[in-house]
């Protein structure tokens, strides 16, 4: 049950609906609505350009049109879909819509929410964490410098000439 669903790290996530019937769209308000309570999460509405995670009507005209522009931007997306599976995608909730699947995928995104904030404060420690120097060079090896050699008084070019 949704009551049961467990608390995220994350404060706030936005919400956008993109391709969906105008009914479908006054649904899905409904449904957050009478659920503000129950959700662990704090939920709301946005414009598409500002929203964390999008759901999309998969059945419109330009439903997989949506989902790819929404996935490129990289946002999450909930797939609403009458077939209730959608290939590529594991953020599906399936026609027609009830509260209690609608807390179930909103649990789940929530959930992917913080792994990628887990992996990002992650990646911050360690970009905070400061680095081990490096080993000290080796110190240089004394290469035999090569020497002059006298040569013979006899050989050397002046000495020929005379």
């Amino acid at each position: 049950p949704a009551a049961a669903i467990g608390k995220t790290r994350m404060s706030r996530i936005r919400i956008a609906l993109s391709e969906l019937e105008a009914g479908d769209a006054d649904l899905f308000r409904a449904s957050l609505a009478r659920m503000v309570t129950r959700l662990p999460q704090h939920w709301e509405w946005a414009d598409l350009a500002h929203a964390d995670l999008v759901i999309v009507d998969m059945d419109s005209l330009f439903g997989h049109m949506a989902w790819l522009k929404a996935h490129g931007a990289g946002k999450q997306v909930i797939t609403f879909a009458r077939s209730g599976t959608v290939h590529g995608s594991d953020l599906v909730l399936g026609k027609p819509l009830n509260d209690e699947a609608f807390a179930r995928v909103l649990d789940q995104a929530a959930r992917k929410f913080d792994m990628g904030e887990a992996l990002l404060q992650a990646d911050e420690e360690v970009a905070e964490t400061p680095a081990t120097p490096a080993p000290p060079a080796p110190a240089p090896v004394a290469q035999p410098r090569a020497t002059a050699t006298a040569w013979p008084a006899a050989l050397t070019p002046t000495a020929a000439a005379a």
